[in-house]
């Protein structure tokens, strides 16, 4: 069966709401995810799958590269380790109203409790 289900060419994937997801969405509402229409040439057979929301919880990851770019709040009253996570070479996002370092800055100035928030930015956040 698994061989099977290779031979088959992915055509459509669709978001719920689109043409062709209406159904669905009214039988599983929220937890569509989206629907995928699949074609096997060699058979003429279509499929149509979904995919569902099964379970939704809380992770939290601290799984962070050391040399990850990420994001830490620090309060204004905060004025001795701001100067410290300037010292680490931090650069302030003034868009999103944190400082930008490395984790393993973070870590040795024991911020890591913190709320940290990966940044995906270009190069104009290296640091």
């Amino acid at each position: 069966m698994a061989d099977r289900l290779d031979r088959y060419k992915v055509l459509a994937v669709r978001k719920p709401g689109q043409k062709g997801t209406k159904r669905l969405v009214a039988k599983y509402g929220s937890r569509l995810r989206c629907v995928r229409y699949l074609y096997d040439r060699l058979t003429g057979e279509k499929l149509k799958t979904v995919e569902l929301v099964e379970l939704i919880s809380q992770w939290e990851s601290n799984d962070f590269a050391p040399e990850e770019l990420v994001g830490v709040r620090i309060g204004l009253h905060e004025i001795e380790l701001r100067q410290k996570i300037k010292a680490k070479g931090a650069r302030w996002d003034h868009y999103d109203r944190l400082w930008v370092l490395k984790y393993e800055d973070v870590e040795s100035l024991g911020l890591q409790n913190r709320e940290v928030t990966i940044r995906e930015e270009p190069a104009e956040y290296e640091v």
